[in-house]
Parts: structure tokens; sequence; C-alpha cells
């Protein structure tokens, strides 16, 4: 089964983008998927919903697969990042998505013709690139709270000389929508669900809470995607999640084929698929990394993977079902012993809603 969720932060959330001296600063505008299916199954767990099998067995063949969770705005609007062809005009604030004027020649595999002379539909030139940035922006950036605590000697019951420590946060309110494959029987537990999120849980740090949660139809998202394809020789599709391609001791920044009859998740719905990727619109410059709760170890970090946003050209052979679960699903990756999901979720460019967002 596979739901759509909002996610409440109820208390001051540590989710950061790096570790300094004194602390951990800079707060995410996202929760990685590979947080949040952790805070997930301990939770899970720590109800007696889940025991020690099913988890030995999310090791091997993972059937909770979390997407990134990306911020809602004030007034209910889902966000996403955006692709590198938006922008923002820096003088009167007009968004231009310039995908839809481009979309033919990429999926007729014209050479791109470099983009100049772009303008907002007020005739500005001096244009932002919003390229992972999260549109709408009212969302984009996450109010932080931040915080300084002190050591303290267990032995003298006093603050530690050398032990300041400040912390960034996301602060309470602030609520985030993700997609979430989950087995049939714990569906039930999921709504209304509280889990613990990042850094200082032990210390009431990190509280959010399920607050929504609803049904997604494979069926009719195959059947959106099976109207908005044109049947050109590529197909072009938007990575709502970083792209990366894992192996035993390597990776690269995104996978150059990707044979959908390989992923458990989408061979058990009977579906079949390849993709042949042949260029990729995007950076190379995102952070995948984590604590692996069953070795307590950190994992092995990825730090080359392609930013969420990128746009993806490739010929592709199967049918609307598996694009759609590869949207919803993405692959499964691994990396030694690092255990990667929530990468690799493509969606026929035509078919999602960024495609048609800030458009003229």
């Amino acid at each position: 089964m596979i739901l759509e969720i909002v996610l409440e932060i109820l208390s001051p959330t540590i989710i950061t983008e790096r570790r300094s001296l004194r602390g951990f600063l800079k707060t995410l505008d996202y929760i990685p998927a590979s947080t949040l299916r952790g805070a997930i199954l301990s939770e899970l767990y720590r109800n007696g919903i889940v025991g020690d099998d099913f988890l030995k067995s999310e090791r091997e063949k993972p059937s909770v697969i979390a997407s990134y969770a990306y911020p809602v705005t004030s007034g209910g609007e889902k966000c996403y990042p955006s692709h590198p062809f938006m922008y923002k005009c820096k003088v009167c604030g007009q968004y231009e998505n310039y995908l839809g004027k481009i979309i033919e020649e990429l999926e007729r595999d014209e050479k791109l013709k470099e983009l100049t002379d772009i303008t907002c539909r007020n005739g500005h030139m001096a244009l932002e690139n919003l390229y992972s940035k999260h549109y709408p922006s009212e969302a984009g950036k996450v109010p932080a709270s931040r915080f300084i605590c002190t050591g303290v000697n267990k032995r003298r019951g006093s603050s530690e000389t050398g032990m300041l420590y400040e912390y960034e946060a996301i602060t309470p309110g602030r609520k985030f929508w993700t997609t979430l494959a989950i087995p049939d029987k714990i569906e039930k537990y999921i709504d209304g669900l509280e889990i613990r999120i990042g850094r200082g849980i032990s210390r009431g740090f990190g509280i959010s809470k399920i607050i929504k949660s609803k049904v997604i139809s494979l069926r009719e998202v195959a059947m959106r995607i099976e109207e908005a394809l044109t049947h050109d020789r590529y197909l072009v599709l938007f990575g709502s999640s970083p792209l990366v391609s894992c192996h035993e001791k390597f990776y690269t920044p995104y996978p150059s084929e990707i044979d959908l009859s390989n992923i458990a998740a989408i061979s058990a719905l009977g579906e079949k698929g390849k993709l042949v990727i042949k260029t990729v619109y995007g950076k190379a410059d995102f952070h995948i990394g984590g604590w692996d709760m069953h070795r307590n170890a950190e994992k092995v970090p990825v730090k080359f993977a392609t930013r969420p946003g990128a746009i993806v050209v490739a010929e592709y052979d199967g049918t609307p079902s598996a694009l759609a679960a590869l949207s919803l699903l993405g692959t499964v990756e691994r990396l030694g012993d690092t255990l990667i999901t929530g990468v690799n979720m493509l969606h026929p460019a035509r078919s999602h809603p960024i495609f048609t967002l800030g458009g003229k």
C-alpha cells in the first residue's frame, strides 16, 4: 500500500546540514527519506507493532519506503524541488517555468539550445535560477530556533568548562508531506502515529505526528502518466528525489540504466520496464548519509548524488504502471553494507504538477 502523509513538527527538531565545533547548525528545509523511514520503523518497533524478524527482513528486502519529505505551505499547498529551468525575477518576483518551452526539443533528442535572453513576463532579465529550491517559495525557508546548552559535570552538579553546545532546530508547527509505501497489515497504525526525528530525542527534541494520510491509487497515477506520454523517441522525467547509482564499493551521481523488473517492490506488482538514461540536467553535489541503527554506526556517506529536481532524458520500454511505481517507490541502492532508499524517484515530467507550476 502506498500512502501520502502529512507530518506536523510538535517539538523543536534538529535536522541540520552540518556539524560545527560547537554543535549542529543550519537546518535542512526537507526531511531525508532515510531519517523518516528509520523514525517510523523505530516507533512501530517501540510500540510492539513489528518485531525483530520484521526489522531484519527490512534490511534485506525493504517494504517500508519513504520519499523525501518537503514542506507544506500555510495554505496547505505541497512544495516540490524546482528543476533547473525554473527562475524567479529579482526585480518583480515573478516565477518563470521554461520546461514547457524546451520539452519537445528534449523529447526529440535535439541538442538543447543555450537559453539566452530569458526574461520574466514583465521583460526583466535579472533572473535567479531556482534549481533544487522549493516551489512555492513561501515554504522554502523553514523557520528555525537556536538553542545553547552546557554540559553538566555529574559529580559536581554544575556546568562543565568548555562544554558549550549550540543547536538550530525546526520550530514546532511546520508541516511536511511525503509518500510512504508500507505493508497493508501496518497501514492502520500510521495515521496519528507520533515519531521522533533527528538528534536530541532523549531531551524532548524531534517529536512529530502524522496528522493526515490517504491512499494513493497506483492505477490512477498510471492513467495520468499514460495520458501524458507523447510516444516520441525520448521520455523526459522529473526527479523528485536525489539520483544515485550504488555498487559494492563505489557509486555514480545517477544511474545509466534502471531495469524496473529487478526492483522487488515493482516486480511484485507484475510490472516490467526499462529506462536507459541519456542526459541529466542537474548538479551532483547532494549529500546522503545518516546513522545505521542496527550497526550503531554512521552510514557510508554519498557525497556526490544528483540534487532533487533534476530533469532526465531517457529511452523507456515498458508499461505506464511500471513508471508509476518507480515514481512512488524509486530504487533500493546498496553501498557496501549501507542500504539507501527513497532515491531515483522519477516521474514523467508532463504528468507531474511541477510541469505547469510557475509557467507563463
